[in-house]
This record gives structure tokens, sequence and C-alpha cells, in this order.
């Protein structure tokens, strides 16, 4: 007798929940916009990239328009971890997961005004 009782219960149970209603949902519209860059650029010339990328530490330079040094550090390429690693002058460190975003810790915060990366004079040949 208890067997057909927990069947009624179970079918019971199983019809309540699945027969229950929902409200109406609502629909949106994904508008997309074009986001305009907050800071100005860093340009990376492919040399100063291919250092970066070599896994070997890559001593970078940011200068300015005027040839100015701006901001320096050491960016290496981490390969187990896929990540670079930047280290300041005061040697502390970061492990960040692009360049770009290396190239921000290097300086410390986003550029106000166009900087170019390089590679220190040691290391590009045309050191004297």
């Amino acid at each position: 007798m208890r067997a057909p009782l927990v069947l009624a219960v179970l079918v019971t149970v199983t019809a309540s929940v699945g027969c229950g209603s929902s409200a109406p949902r609502r629909t949106t519209t994904a508008t997309t916009t074009v986001a305009t860059p907050a800071h100005p650029p860093v340009h990376v010339s492919a040399f100063a990239r291919d250092q970066m990328k070599s896994g070997f530490a890559a001593p970078v330079e940011l200068v300015d328009g005027d040839g100015n040094v701006v901001a320096g550090c050491t960016i290496t390429y981490d390969v187990w971890r896929d990540q670079y690693l930047v280290r300041g002058a005061d040697y502390s460190f970061s492990l960040v997961s692009t360049i770009p975003t290396a190239l921000g810790v290097c300086l410390g915060g986003q550029p106000t005004v166009e900087l170019t990366a390089r590679v220190e004079l040691a290391l590009r040949g045309d050191a004297v």
C-alpha cells in the first residue's frame, strides 16, 4: 500500500514543479560603442617587442617626443608562467599578461603624452 502512495506523491510534486508559470522575460538591446583611448599610445618598435618576448631581460626605456627618458625598467618574458615580469628601478616587480600592461607598470600609470618604448643602447647595437 505504501508504493502507490509514494508514486502518487512523486507524480504530484513533479507536476506542480513542471507546471509553474513564469513572468514574461524582458528583452534588452545591446548597443555597441567604440571607446576612444583614455591615454596616448606607447609606440613599441619591432626590435624592442622582440627583445621583450625573447625570454631574456630587456632593459626598456620610455622616451617622450624630445628624446627624454621618462621611465625605465627591465621586462622579461617568463615562458613557464606565460607572463611578463616587470622589474622597476627600485627592485619592485610585477607579473602581467601583455606588453602594454608591462609598459604601464614600468611607467607607473597611464602616459599623458605619446611615448616610445625602446631597448637601451647597449642592446641595440648602435652604441659607441
